[in-house]
């Protein structure tokens, strides 16, 4: 019935039906990009810009805790379709990651 539909080969299941791990861990970049992407959406919901609080002076603590309690992070095994939050177009905010990437240290 349905369980045989539901269900891998025992010798297929190891490799294909496992959880996929990265292939490499993320970058500076890749995590500095998520972090400045949390920093946009929420400075932009408290109506404030990106560009009056830099990411000065930032510690490792702060960073992790934005990103492990982002409101914007999906569950990306729940959601088929990306919706846009509607604050910020994709290439401005390129643009802005890419400037206060130029400035860190």
């Amino acid at each position: 019935g349905n369980d045989e539909l539901n269900s891998c080969p025992e010798e297929v299941c190891e490799d294909s039906c496992a959880p996929k791990k990265p292939k490499w861990p993320p970058s500076a970049f890749n995590l500095f990009y998520q972090h400045e992407r949390a920093r946009v959406l929420l400075l932009d919901r408290e109506g404030k810009s990106i560009n009056d609080y830099p990411p000065s002076n930032l510690k490792t603590e702060e960073i992790r805790y934005l990103l492990q309690n982002n409101p914007f992070q999906v569950d990306q095994k729940k959601r088929r379709h990306r919706k846009s939050h509607g604050k910020i177009s994709f290439s401005e905010l390129i643009r802005q990651v890419a400037t206060s990437w130029k400035n860190v240290d």
